[in-house]
């Protein structure tokens, strides 16, 4: 693979991936018009896996004193103690708990959503849905921290997590509605959001290295394979930052009307 081709997909990755815009929904449509191929399954995780580093990174304190306050967990579980469950403990209850609907709904309802990729309609629609979310996250001045919530709260996010798979749902912009929906200020929204999104990428990570041996492709990391992580991870950090940045100052107006033009575009689309 050419060094400037894994550079400009490190970089859409990076982009597409943390800004709420659905990179999903982006692909598709870039995939119907120009006849884009995408690259192959292995190259595709790695990229996947460098913006994964990014959010890890990025929170990289909050996931070092979650895993912690896991193991802490386990050990109160197996000791049998009855002290009550710390704050952070039950974040990390309530992130476990969001991942199942994710799951359930990722297995039961993939083959029904891919087989949405190619009508530019219904994505048109999906556009207009992260519009009006993303408008609507502006106007939310919640102040609860999402442990705050009960346990309704997580399995709600998960499901809309789940639902995000949908082309043209964005999945950032969705959990982080959900989130504000529920009164949770929207620093906390944000911060759960990409939280939750580490064990669900984390494992379809996984699941799409094991595509890859079935499809018999080669699993060397070449040199232009860790540029395009490295440029994927870079980039993903900026744009992590720059996505908080505009949430703080209530700027994802912006991205709605952006999207409403796209989703305008897209309806014509034939």
């Amino acid at each position: 693979m050419k060094y400037l081709n894994i550079i400009i997909l490190g970089i859409v990755q990076g982009i597409a991936e943390f800004l709420p815009i659905s990179s999903s929904g982006h692909l598709a449509v870039l995939s119907h018009v120009m006849n884009y191929e995408e690259p192959s399954l292995f190259v595709a995780q790695m990229l996947h896996f460098g913006t994964f580093l990014s959010v890890l990174y990025f929170y990289r304190r909050d996931v070092a004193t979650l895993f912690i306050e896991f193991i802490n967990l386990i050990k109160k579980i197996f000791s049998k103690d009855k002290t009550p469950i710390t704050k952070n403990q039950k974040m990390v209850l309530y992130i476990l708990l969001a991942c199942i609907p994710t799951v359930l709904i990722a297995l039961i309802f993939e083959e029904t959503f891919a087989s949405l990729y190619s009508n530019m309609k219904m994505i048109s629609l999906m556009f207009l849905i992260t519009a009006i979310l993303l408008y609507f996250i502006d106007t939310f001045t919640g102040k609860k921290e999402i442990t705050d919530t009960n346990i309704l709260g997580p399995i709600g996010i998960g499901m809309v997590q789940g639902l995000a798979i949908l082309p043209g749902i964005s999945r950032s912009g969705s959990t982080i509605f959900a989130a504000t929906f529920l009164d949770v200020n929207k620093k906390e929204a944000a911060k759960f959001s990409f939280l939750l999104s580490l064990p669900a990428t984390f494992g379809a990570f996984i699941f799409g290295l094991k595509d890859a041996v079935k499809a018999g492709e080669s699993m060397a990391l070449s040199l232009p394979i860790i540029i395009g992580m490295v440029v994927s991870f870079v980039v993903g950090v900026y744009s992590l930052r720059f996505l908080i940045d505009l949430i703080n100052r209530n700027k994802l107006k912006y991205f709605s009307i952006y999207l409403v033009i796209i989703a305008i575009i897209t309806f014509f689309i034939k």
